[in-house]
């Protein structure tokens, strides 16, 4: 019989809903399942409300030890997975005011217990300045 394995996701990236406080606003919203079985694949999707902005951008989330990821859709940016850091790169945005990435994350299956997945940060470039959600 296989294993359950809660996968509990920070608060954070629960709501994963980010907004500056000046006139540009971002928000980013992050679908996964409560739970996820060990030995099994279960999809992460996240969307990028990103307005106006344009150029270089990074999205990048962290996974426990044991987990791994692959990609499913990566809306025109470079995907790396690399010692445990999903990280979805744009040199250049696409126009499209929303973006959706997604990737897949497999639970080694001698894994047993509950994991938090670290928090992910939005990173673009506006002004010269890099900005963190």
């Amino acid at each position: 019989m296989m294993k359950e394995l809660s996968v509990k996701f920070l608060i954070l990236m629960l709501t994963m809903a980010w907004s500056l406080s000046n006139a540009q606003e971002v928000q980013v919203d992050v679908s996964f399942p409560d739970f996820c079985k060990t030995g099994e694949k279960c999809a992460v999707e996240i969307t990028i409300n990103k307005g106006a902005i344009e150029g270089f951008a990074r999205l990048q989330q962290t996974l426990p030890e044991g987990f791994t990821a692959e990609l499913i859709e990566d809306a025109g940016s470079d995907f790396i997975f690399d010692k445990q850091r999903v990280s979805f790169i744009w040199l250049n945005l696409p126009a499209e005011s929303a973006v959706t990435v997604s990737y897949r994350i497999s639970v080694d299956a001698s894994l047993s217990g509950t994991f938090d997945v670290g928090e992910g940060t939005f990173s673009y470039m506006k002004e010269n300045r890099i900005q963190r959600h």
